[in-house]
């Protein structure tokens, strides 16, 4: 066990330095700024003195194209627009900073994508070529070369896209491997430390029906089978948690309690924004155990996640953790991007696995268009007041596993 357990030190060791995939927030930003920069340079001597608000105007929604797709659109998309009551007015270049918002776009992939492009393609031939351009022979080849300019910003942002997916998969596929290696050892843990918990307190149980014994040698034995018990609940705690490990955004501290959690949620609800996403959030928790705040921060990801891969951007999703009187509900919900049916993949089985451990549930169901995945866990000792002698002496932890 002890090589096993340094193999997993090891693994984590290695896991901790790779580097998490980026959704390169900055990118947009940086470029807007660039291109400010070149038409405040370019237009520096020029007589009309607010010719910079409407570089300022068109880059600004460039800038915005990442994180307020919309708002950035119609920013970038009314600097175009001004230029066309004068024509044959030479426009600014900040006008070629629709591209932004199209290359945007294309990475994020938006549903509304497409119609963006060919809008302000339109409106920048209108603006820039055909407004500007007095000569036919110019116009032609303008058009052309802003169409060129417009496909290879479709095509960078789709590359991007599919390069950042690539190091998200490769660097879930060595989570997954981890995350096998700590499921062993947790394994190997209950097989050994439970197993003779479970034992001593059986044989404390035993021993305790012999009449022989003194009062005082019955209540230390009655003690013993307690704490015996007491502990194999705290290895289920333990274990739960170790299984989840490789999850290391979940929580900001070496345990996990409400707040967080709180904070996992409300992380994964920024991350999924930052995609493109409009997200609605309803916490309503009091007070839950260790090992179901770090259950419920996971199955949070792992929504998230599948949210990321396969909804659309620019719809709504849903997360909401209500605490009741017995039951702890987490439900995640997104909009349906087509008919295909819920596949059984890692990421539902893992959550399956995570809330079998507590004796929790796990549904996905399509309801009126949405996609739902419910996760119902039972409150812990640390709510209902209940005593660690209560669990079985000897319930297998990996029963199913074993099973299996």
């Amino acid at each position: 066990m002890g090589a096993l357990n340094r193999e997993a030190l090891d693994s984590r060791s290695m896991n901790d330095a790779e580097p998490r995939p980026s959704t390169a927030m900055w990118l947009e930003p940086v470029a807007a700024a660039v291109v400010l920069g070149l038409a405040l340079f370019i237009n520096s001597g020029d007589e009309w003195p607010y010719m910079w608000v409407i570089d300022v105007v068109s880059c600004t929604g460039a800038a915005l194209s990442r994180r307020w797709p919309v708002a950035g659109a119609v920013l970038t998309a009314v600097g175009l627009a001004v230029w066309l009551p004068f024509p044959g007015v030479l426009p600014s270049i900040s006008g070629m900073s629709f591209y932004i918002n199209i290359f945007a776009a294309a990475r994020m992939d938006l549903t509304w994508k497409l119609p963006l492009a060919l809008g302000f393609g339109g409106l920048a031939y209108l603006s820039l070529v055909r407004n500007a351009v007095q000569e036919a022979s110019y116009r032609w080849s303008t058009s052309i070369l802003l169409i060129v300019v417009l496909v290879v910003a479709w095509a960078g942002g789709t590359a991007f896209r599919f390069a950042d997916k690539g190091i998200q998969r490769e660097r879930e596929s060595g989570q997954q491997r981890l995350q096998d290696l700590q499921v062993s050892l947790a394994r190997e843990l209950h097989d050994s430390v439970a197993q003779t918990l479970s034992s001593a307190a059986m044989r404390a149980n035993i021993v305790m029906s012999d009449p022989a014994l003194s009062p005082l040698a019955k209540d230390q034995l009655e003690r013993i089978a307690d704490e015996c018990r007491s502990s194999a609940h705290d290895l289920r705690q333990l274990l739960s948690a170790l299984r989840d490990a490789p999850e290391r955004d979940v929580t900001p501290g070496p345990l996990a309690d409400v707040e967080s959690l709180r904070q996992a949620v409300n992380a994964q609800a920024e991350r999924l924004r930052g995609e493109g996403f409009i997200v609605s959030l309803d916490l309503r928790i009091t007070k839950l155990s260790a090992a179901r705040c770090q259950t419920l921060a996971a199955i949070t990801v792992e929504a998230a996640n599948n949210i990321v891969k396969h909804a659309k951007r620019g719809t709504r999703c849903t997360f909401s953790i209500v605490q009741g009187t017995e039951n702890v509900v987490g439900e995640f919900t997104n909009v349906r991007q087509n008919s295909k049916s819920v596949r059984q993949g890692f990421g539902l089985t893992g959550v399956q696995e995570r809330l079998t451990l507590l004796d929790g549930t796990c549904s996905v169901q399509l309801k009126n268009g949405r996609w739902v995945l419910q996760a119902t866990l039972p409150l812990g000792m640390e709510t209902n007041g209940s005593q660690p002698a209560t669990f079985p002496v000897a319930e297998p932890l990996f029963a199913e596993k074993a099973n299996s």
